[in-house]
């Protein structure tokens, strides 16, 4: 039986520094029918230059930085593989990551997660991921669920979501759900699309067999990724979570504000309340495709919440 195509997309933005190691990692792979799409945001410095010397690779530039999430589907749109390898520019792959990734795929998975280590290759920084549950966890920003990162965990298992820095998704079930939602700037956009896979009933997979080193932070935190990340929590929330984890959402994220602005750092409520007003205007099309997503499920928010809560639990 032929080994499945396999298409990694690599979203670049001013990434001239990052993309030898990926890219040089992607070419080491120990897999036969691999090819390499890296999707560049209106990068301004020498990244189109390196991709060039990258015999395997292909150059697909945006206009303008549309973001992660976005990124990726435009990578999708131009690949052929069947299954899709969703990287960022700062990894860098052993070369058995893609092999053990596709010998992982299973009829009714979505995707499959691997395992990442820090950049020295000294500390597993990404495992299984999974969330504590209780009301000490109220002002996280999905409130009652502490995400974590299950690093004594060495099988496959099932997890709630993948980690989109590296994340490779069935292309068929990728485009049932339309991809990445775009309008998620960047994160979240993982959690977003693995739960909408959740809820149709197809798994996301952790494979600590397939690893890779992650350089962390490398990107940086700004102002515009902060104000992604409030919006894209309410977004998801509103799109995929029980009416009282959304209720929560809004009462935690604007408390949060409110003691943050008590603090002296008005900007960063700010940040929050232009995130709040953003998804207020985009209220009609978010609940559009609430209903979507509902009617194409195989099972309701607040159940698969409780599968995941009574799954921990039980640790």
């Amino acid at each position: 039986m032929p080994l499945p195509l396999v298409s990694a997309i690599v979203v670049n933005y001013n990434g001239a520094h990052l993309l030898p190691d990926c890219l040089d990692s992607l070419a080491a792979q120990e897999y036969p029918g691999l090819e390499v799409l890296v999707v560049d945001n209106a990068s301004t410095d020498d990244s189109r230059a390196v991709v060039s010397r990258a015999p395997m690779a292909r150059w697909i530039g945006l206009p303008e930085n549309r973001g992660l999430g976005a990124g990726y589907n435009a990578g999708a749109h131009k690949a052929r593989g069947s299954l899709l390898f969703f990287l960022n520019n700062d990894i860098s792959l052993e070369p058995g990551c893609v092999r053990n990734l596709v010998a992982a795929f299973k009829p009714g998975m979505l995707a499959a997660d691997p395992l990442q280590l820090d950049w020295e290759g000294a500390r597993i920084i990404h495992g299984a991921q999974r969330f504590r549950w209780g009301w000490r966890y109220f002002l996280r920003p999905i409130p009652f669920m502490d995400p974590y990162q299950d690093t004594g965990t060495l099988q496959e298992t099932a997890a709630p979501w993948g980690c989109c820095g590296a994340l490779m998704f069935d292309r068929h079930k990728f485009e049932a759900l339309e991809g990445f939602d775009p309008a998620f700037f960047i994160d979240y956009e993982d959690l977003d699309l693995c739960w909408r896979g959740w809820l149709r009933g197809w798994e996301t997979l952790f494979v600590p067999t397939a690893r890779l080193r992650h350089r962390v932070g490398a990107s940086g935190i700004t102002a515009r990724r902060q104000l992604s990340q409030h919006k894209n929590v309410q977004r998801v929330a509103l799109k995929c979570m029980p009416p009282g984890i959304i209720a929560a959402v809004f009462l935690s994220g604007f408390s949060r504000a409110v003691a943050t602005a008590c603090r002296g750092r008005l900007s960063g409520s700010l940040l929050w309340l232009k995130a709040a007003a953003s998804n207020l205007r985009e209220l009609p099309k978010i609940l559009r495709q609430r209903r979507q997503i509902l009617r194409e499920a195989a099972t309701t928010p607040g159940a698969l919440l409780k599968r995941w809560r009574r799954s921990w639990d039980a640790r």
